[in-house]
């Protein structure tokens, strides 16, 4: 992962050294008045968002210390999203439709000391710095509102599988060493669409087990990838909403061929985002990721549903083809070869396959005897495509 931010982050100082020209060059310490910047992990930051920065290495200790002062349990879901919703143009996560020059402009006003090897060696300190701050300024925003109103609603998770996955802490450090809970939380209200759009593709189908959920699985994880946001990188979005839906299923109470169906389908989730997330490009270099439109995902994730292999058996052998990914076979043949040039061989049974079964590998051992002494065979072997979506019920 350090490797693909430090190719991203290439691209991001590419990016700033060609559209700004000489006129307007990153500043460095000769050329800026410090005393108007704060520090962050050693960074120089221009703290536009007015967020109080807590300063430390120790991230269990930045936590704790963050938590004394942020605390979003007492908002709902809805309350929070619609928040981080109207936060996130402050920040250079480049959304469906965003302007992408405003959006590097606003990390070099940033970092205005960084030089294009500061930013590289740093992209993973930044992005921390921007989740600590929009929590702070989602906080902020959702206290303003309560004071105004006098209310505070209590945060309706709505089940206590979702108080489940929350009490593991998967809403608190992903995106970075240093996460955001704000974002955390605001991806899975987006996401939670996933269900009733799954409904309104397969009306007749059951919700459990069937190609109606698969469809919410794969859907679900696709948007938990796709609603949070972060600077340069793919892999916290996979991670984010690898930990939610892992978690999801260790909260729940299903069978084991269930349990694993909805493991698979939710990596296919991750694999949609994934495939139809490609990096956003400006004067020819990559500064971010071009985040797919919820129609696109919802049309890439009915393609793979329709393709997808019933899984047959006890609840036992569905979970196993499902977890070993050995559903969805069939018998080839490997072509042998063996010496029969001895009187104690037994020549056996040997298979009449078809010719569109054989595989295209050979082995042929050459002896003094010649080739008379060598019989051809072939061996059965099963073949798996385990990478399509799975269901276990019609």
């Amino acid at each position: 992962m350090k490797k693909i931010n430090y190719i991203i982050s290439a691209f991001f100082i590419a990016l700033l050294v060609n559209c700004t020209g000489n006129d307007n060059e990153v500043l460095n310490e000769s050329n800026i008045a410090h005393e108007n910047l704060n520090t962050y992990k050693g960074i120089l930051v221009n703290n536009r968002l007015n967020a109080p920065i807590i300063d430390s290495d120790n991230k269990t200790l930045a936590r704790k210390e963050s938590a004394k002062t942020i605390n979003l349990e007492d908002f709902s879901l809805d309350q929070i999203a619609k928040a981080v919703e109207e936060e996130l143009a402050k920040f250079p996560y480049i959304k469906e439709g965003d302007n992408v020059t405003e959006k590097v402009e606003l990390l070099r006003k940033d970092f205005p000391t960084l030089s294009d090897e500061d930013i590289q060696k740093n992209i993973n300190v930044i992005e921390e710095y921007y989740h600590q701050s929009l929590d702070y300024l989602v906080y902020k925003k959702l206290s303003d509102q309560a004071r105004e109103s006098s209310k505070i609603t209590k945060n309706d998770y709505g089940s206590a599988q979702v108080d489940c996955i929350d009490n593991k802490g998967v809403f608190r450090s992903y995106g970075g060493s240093f996460g955001s809970r704000a974002m955390a939380l605001a991806a899975f209200y987006q996401a939670g669409q996933a269900k009733n759009i799954a409904a309104a593709e397969y009306p007749s189908l059951a919700s459990a087990d069937t190609k109606h959920d698969a469809y919410r699985h794969i859907l679900w994880s696709a948007l938990l990838c796709r609603y949070y946001y972060t600077v340069s990188s793919k892999a916290p979005k996979l991670s984010y909403a690898k930990t939610v839906t892992d978690a999801w299923e260790e909260c729940g109470n299903n069978e084991k061929d269930a349990m694993y169906m909805d493991y698979h389908n939710n990596e296919i989730g991750r694999r949609v985002y994934d495939r139809n997330t490609p990096y956003e490009k400006f004067l020819g270099f990559v500064v971010g990721l071009k985040t797919p439109s919820v129609d696109l995902l919802k049309q890439k994730t009915k393609e793979e549903v329709e393709k997808a292999f019933y899984v047959t058996g006890t609840t036992q052998e569905r979970a196993d083809k499902i977890r070993t990914k050995t559903y969805n076979c069939v018998t080839k043949y490997h072509r042998r070869s063996r010496y029969i040039c001895d009187d104690n061989f037994d020549s056996g049974f040997l298979p009449n396959p078809t010719i569109s079964d054989f595989d295209d590998r050979e082995t042929r051992i050459v002896e003094p005897d010649g080739p008379e002494c060598w019989e051809t065979y072939y061996e059965a072997y099963q073949s798996c495509d385990g990478t399509l979506a799975v269901y276990i019920s019609q």
